[in-house]
């Protein structure tokens, strides 16, 4: 209810639990009161953040009437777990991973190495910048979204760019560093 006169709206479209580690010896409560929530229009849908995918499925057989739409997660070509390991179980369940993070904590200026020189290679072929790459790379996964920070108008339109860069199979799989 906070949340809503704070923001003076009358329901959120998304509303997420965060960092299982910290709340999942209440989880049957939370989730109780997310179904509440839901059922008094104040949420649209329920997700979670930072839940493995043994916590989104504890956390989901709590629900009775609804189920988690979206888990959360750091995930990045520096960072790729979640999208190796997460990533299959949500999309065959239907579940959006959400990436918080997806231009690592100081984005990509200083990488080096084998992943520099293919994102170097990939954004020449597509005339974008690595950090498009990396965020292409992201969405270009089904079931994936990216939420960059940014603070600049010019980053968020590279941002907003990036969506428009379809990568290649071979593109895609030449960035994976399992």
């Amino acid at each position: 209810n906070k949340s809503l006169e704070r923001l003076d709206i009358k329901y959120l479209d998304l509303y997420l639990v965060h960092f299982p580690s910290f709340v999942f010896s209440k989880i049957k409560k939370h989730m109780r009161v997310m179904e509440q929530l839901l059922k008094e229009g104040k949420i649209r849908y329920i997700g979670v953040s930072n839940f493995s995918v043994e916590q989104f499925k504890e956390a989901e057989g709590l629900l009775k009437n609804s189920e988690i739409v979206a888990n959360q997660l750091r995930a990045n070509i520096k960072n790729q777990k979640h999208i190796h390991y997460s990533l299959p179980y949500y999309r065959e369940e239907g579940v959006i991973l959400t990436s918080y993070s997806p231009l690592g904590h100081r984005g990509y200026t200083n990488l080096s190495g084998e992943l520099r020189s293919k994102l170097d290679q990939i954004a020449e072929s597509h005339d974008a910048t690595i950090q498009q790459i990396a965020l292409a790379w992201l969405i270009n996964h089904e079931n994936v979204i990216a939420i960059p920070k940014s603070f600049r108008v010019k980053h968020i339109e590279e941002n907003a760019a990036a969506a428009e860069i379809k990568l290649s199979e071979i593109e895609i799989k030449g960035i994976y560093n399992k």
